[in-house]
């Protein structure tokens, strides 16, 4: 049986890189343009979608799980990847909407991204 990849999307991982560099839900929302609500509810989602705690509260602080630590590390490299893989020659298409209607997901086991295409074909992208 293989082990179905989760959809996590652009917007998560980005809420996610901001407070983890900025270490605070409510300095990530504000350089986010989100209201701290809105914050939590993604990060709350993407640590649903993964399956693990990104972070505990220590005292009124934030502290990085050791996994939050390693998809921290791996993020970027995934929204790097997500956004080529949003537009195709490395130049936006123009056709409106086309980020959008791309869901990707990525294995955080070396970043083994797939994509999930609003039709609900899977393409995986091979491991280099």
């Amino acid at each position: 049986m293989s082990r179905r990849t989760p959809a996590i999307s652009t917007d998560q991982v980005e809420a996610y890189v901001c407070f983890a560099r900025v270490g605070s839900i409510r300095g990530a929302a504000r350089e986010m343009h989100l209201s701290v609500e809105g914050m939590r509810a993604r990060l709350q989602s993407l640590e649903a979608r993964l399956g693990h705690p990104l972070y505990r509260i220590e005292g009124s602080r934030p502290v990085l799980t050791a996994f939050g630590r390693h998809v921290q590390r791996l993020a970027p490299q995934w929204l790097e990847l997500a956004r080529a893989l949003a537009l195709p020659g490395g130049e936006h298409s123009g056709e409106s909407g086309a980020a959008a209607k791309v869901r990707t997901a990525a294995g955080l086991d070396g970043l083994r991204p797939a994509l999930r295409v609003a039709s609900g074909a899977s393409l995986a992208v091979p491991r280099s």
